[in-house]
């Protein structure tokens, strides 16, 4: 869901925003929405993993870094 949210928002995410204003936007939009599933029920260590990788995500799409880049 989390995922769907930043796509729809993509151009303000990935825009010339300074980058405070754009983390803060992250931590206030995005991850209230991928921790409201995690805070319903026991976070496994599965689950975990894909909070960590939807983060580093997140991250690397506000900075335009490839995934395929060894940063």
């Amino acid at each position: 869901m989390a995922t769907a949210v930043f796509s729809k928002m993509r151009d303000l995410f990935t825009g010339t925003l300074d980058k405070d204003l754009m983390e803060n936007l992250v931590k206030c939009h995005i991850w209230i929405i991928a921790l409201y599933g995690a805070e319903t029920g026991t976070v496994r260590a599965v689950d975990q993993k894909q909070l960590g990788s939807f983060e580093m995500w997140c991250w690397r799409r506000t900075e335009k870094i490839i995934w395929t880049d060894n940063v």
